[in-house]
């Protein structure tokens, strides 16, 4: 290779090597990180996957993880702030026609935790909370015995009954169940048909959007400001300009000055010959 080839070579090395080293930099100090727990709302099913309580949620959105009163949630919190979250969807249904009894309706809760782990212990906690006795038959409720969800692994649900000689009529049957790192919990209430049906349909469209969504979600997007970003490309393309280029440049200029050095040189080397050729002419005449 010539040695101007070599200059050019050296010269795009340079330059990668600035790119390179910019590209780092900008990754630590352009992009803004920061957590958005509101996005834990993406969790939440568009619909519930029951015929009784159709359409779009009437409330959904990110709550305060103390709300849950979970322990486990509650420490995974303090530890990984940015990575445990918790949301709430509503659908309610018509007034019932018996006076004072609750209305239909059905709750679906999602619970982000920062691992596998994690989800777990927060899923184990939920159970005992909603097939235990404390929660349900404390507020009057009968236990009318437990199910799991056909179509997804470890879900585990309750049904519970107004005793028969209440004087609101209700059936409220409820599921627990976990995707990774998400925890999913189904709540429905009904005064007449199968709580349970319901139940086990929202938990299959909630479990379901879950395998889709939650590989690879974070509360953390990257977003990168528009005006800052092409500040820093702009300052990348001069600054490797300036490293790459600017040696090779200062060598021409100097190769330029000492081509026209020698020119200069030769040039007065030859009217320095011709006038004492003609001086010795002149002499000899």
């Amino acid at each position: 290779m010539s040695a101007s080839g070599r200059s050019v070579a050296w010269a795009v090395g340079r330059a990668v090597v600035v790119v390179a080293a910019s590209g780092v930099g900008y990754w630590f100090a352009v992009p803004d990180h920061s957590a958005e727990p509101s996005r834990v709302a993406a969790l939440l099913p568009a619909r519930n996957g029951t015929s009784d309580l159709p359409g779009k949620a009437k409330d959904a959105g990110a709550q305060p993880v103390s709300s849950a009163g979970l322990a486990s949630l509650t420490a995974a919190a303090r530890a990984h702030r940015d990575q445990t979250a918790l949301a709430v969807a509503k659908w309610q249904g018509a007034a019932p026609a018996t006076a004072g009894a609750p209305p239909d309706g059905l709750v679906d809760v999602v619970f982000l935790t920062p691992s596998v782990a994690t989800a777990r212990k927060v899923a184990a906690e939920v159970t005992t909370q909603v097939t235990g006795t404390a929660t349900y038959t404390g507020a009057g409720l009968v236990q009318a015995g437990t199910f799991r969800v056909a179509g997804v692994p470890g879900s585990t649900g309750a049904v519970y009954h107004t005793p028969p000689a209440g004087p609101t009529p209700a059936s409220i049957a409820t599921a627990v169940f976990s995707v990774d790192r998400v925890v999913g919990f189904v709540e429905v209430t009904r005064t007449s048909g199968s709580p349970q049906a319901d139940a086990e349909a929202a938990v299959r469209t909630s479990a379901a959007h879950l395998r889709a969504v939650e590989p690879g979600f974070t509360l953390t997007p990257t977003r990168y400001p528009a005006a800052a970003t092409a500040a820093w490309a702009a300052g990348t393309v001069v600054l490797a300009a300036v490293v790459g280029a600017g040696p090779l440049l200062r060598r021409r200029r100097a190769e330029r000055r000492e081509a026209a050095r020698l020119a200069e040189q030769e040039r007065l080397i030859r009217v320095g010959g011709s006038t004492i050729v003609r001086t010795r002419r002149g002499a000899g005449t």
